[in-house]
């Protein structure tokens, strides 16, 4: 009598048909990371956020089987609060508000492991954040800088798959809050500039084609 191994079905693997443009679109959480840089006025504690709504629709193509570029607009929304205070350091007004990022990123990443179902990947870049308020009397510039990130790609098939994604943002913006102090009675400009280096952690569905 014989007896056959049964035959379990293998995971996918890269096949040479495989398309050379890949579509993302991801969801998830940015965790804020806040810090003043410079100011010239007196101040006591850093801006705060609350962790934020994020959004990611990106297209990438591939030169090489190890080696990718693309692009990706992003979307993030939070409230935060600001402490005004005088140039004594006293407190003259908190000002809250909602804040809307739409985050345009380019990066090259290297996939040292292309060939599985299992594609980890690492990569830098750049990116420019729009930045739209509705906070009535401080105004927010839309800063640019360089980002890195790391994920994985898990495909099921040549054409569907997950992804998993970690950013790291580093920028550096201005708050003005001229006309804040304007409506205290202060006619001097004043303004802040701080570190703003969010980490956003997604995950979302990865379509490739050719």
């Amino acid at each position: 009598m014989f007896f056959s191994t049964p035959v379990l079905a293998d995971p996918y693997v890269y096949t040479q048909d495989e398309g050379k443009f890949v579509l993302r679109a991801n969801i998830g959480a940015a965790l804020p990371d806040y810090s003043i840089e410079s100011t010239n006025i007196q101040t006591t504690k850093d801006p705060t956020a609350n962790s934020s709504f994020i959004g990611d629709i990106g297209a990438s193509y591939f030169i090489t089987d190890h080696f990718s570029f693309g692009a990706s607009l992003g979307y993030k929304s939070h409230s935060s609060n600001t402490q005004i205070f005088s140039a004594f350091g006293t407190t003259v007004g908190t000002d809250s508000g909602h804040t809307t990022e739409l985050p345009l990123t380019g990066l090259i990443e290297f996939y040292p492991a292309p060939y599985g179902a299992l594609r980890p990947y690492i990569g830098g870049g750049f990116a420019h954040d729009f930045v739209l308020s509705s906070f009535s009397n401080i105004d927010y510039s839309s800063p640019s800088g360089p980002v890195i990130n790391g994920g994985v790609d898990w495909w099921y098939d040549k054409t569907f798959g997950l992804n998993f994604d970690v950013r790291k943002y580093f920028y550096s913006i201005t708050a003005d809050y001229t006309k804040e102090y304007s409506s205290l009675g202060l006619n001097t400009p004043v303004k802040q500039k701080f570190n703003d280096s969010p980490i956003e952690l997604t995950a979302g569905v990865a379509i490739r084609f050719k």
